[in-house]
């Protein structure tokens, strides 16, 4: 059985144990740089370190006992702005945390100066704020630019001496114009390294129907939201756009569009899935003819859907079956 000095002795190690942990406890506190502030339940400090001290800017003995707002839930990290004595606040992030401290229920605040961070913050928006302009500013005048060479085309091709340059003419325009909507479309996106590839095909079918003003030919479209990249729109609305015209232009020959039991109609279509992107266009007209080779056709429209279908590492296919119909597949990059 242990004797009175036996106890004695046991008490007196156990007070040796708590006042080495105290003072380590105390050390890690005061050489913490986070400030932190211990108060009860109505608030109250009770016990703060000396980064809390510098970061007040106040007395310890004043800070003791004074009443200690909580802008933050317990259990929750938030940045709130620190009011000092006598000097401009600074921006702290808290952790506010449930203790037991002298055994009663307690809150204990963390403290940490992000000042210096949300200046840098700060400047780094800023600078990407005005980067943003610059870009938007690029996009809108290599739109005027391109439109000015538009302008240009048009005037020589009025000058054109016979109808088949006209065409030439008007088909390069076409494609200039394509790329000049990319860059309109970025100028006005909240987004500008992605375009709103539904909207700008819609645009462009709803354009390409006003141009050639062809009431007799119906167009359905169906387009899946998908944002494309500047790298990856060009090339796929050019592609569009040129498929577009061909059903436009050669599909229904004159007599195929007088025909009372014939219904002209063009069905387009863009979709996202398994990772890839499937863009189609089909009609009802008079179809290729057999022994048409459209991969190695010689018109310009089809050598150029050709070329940027490899361009986009896709891969084309076409049917002449009934009408004509296209399917360009290629990955989602």
């Amino acid at each position: 059985m242990p004797t009175i000095a036996d106890l004695q002795k046991g008490c007196e190690d156990l007070r040796q144990k708590l006042g080495v942990a105290e003072a380590r406890f105390h050390n890690i506190v005061a050489k913490n740089a986070d400030g932190m502030i211990i108060a009860d339940r109505s608030g109250i400090v009770r016990f703060h370190n000396p980064a809390a001290v510098k970061m007040f800017n106040t007395p310890g003995t004043e800070l003791t006992g004074r009443v200690f707002g909580f802008p933050v839930i317990a259990n929750e990290t938030a940045e709130v702005e620190l009011l000092r004595n006598g000097k401009s606040p600074i921006s702290v992030e808290m952790r506010v945390v449930e203790i037991e401290w002298e055994g009663e229920p307690m809150f204990l605040a963390s403290l940490r100066d992000i000042t210096d961070r949300k200046r840098a913050e700060d400047r780094l928006m800023a600078s990407l704020k005005e980067k943003e302009v610059l870009l938007r500013e690029i996009h809108h005048r290599v739109k005027n630019n391109l439109e000015v060479i538009i302008s240009l085309i048009e005037m020589q091709s009025a000058c054109a001496p016979d109808k088949s340059v006209i065409r030439f003419f008007s088909e390069i325009r076409e494609r200039i114009w394509v790329i000049a909507r990319v860059h309109e479309d970025l100028y006005h996106s909240d987004n500008l390294s992605d375009i709103n590839f539904r909207k700008y095909l819609e645009n462009l079918s709803d354009d390409m129907l006003s141009l050639y003003d062809l009431p007799n030919i119906s167009l359905q479209a169906d387009f899946s939201e998908a944002f494309l990249d500047i790298e990856t729109a060009i090339p796929c609305g050019l592609i569009f756009i040129e498929l577009l015209t061909n059903a436009l232009k050669h599909a229904f020959p004159k007599d195929h569009k007088q025909k009372s039991d014939v219904r002209c109609q063009i069905r387009c279509g863009f979709i996202e899935k398994d990772d890839m992107f499937i863009l189609t266009m089909s009609d009802n007209g008079i179809g290729m003819s057999e022994n048409f080779d459209w991969r190695n056709a010689k018109s310009m429209g089809l050598r150029l859907v050709n070329i940027l279908t490899k361009q986009l590492d896709g891969h084309l296919e076409a049917d002449t079956g009934s009408g004509t119909s296209f399917k360009i597949a290629f990955p989602n990059r």
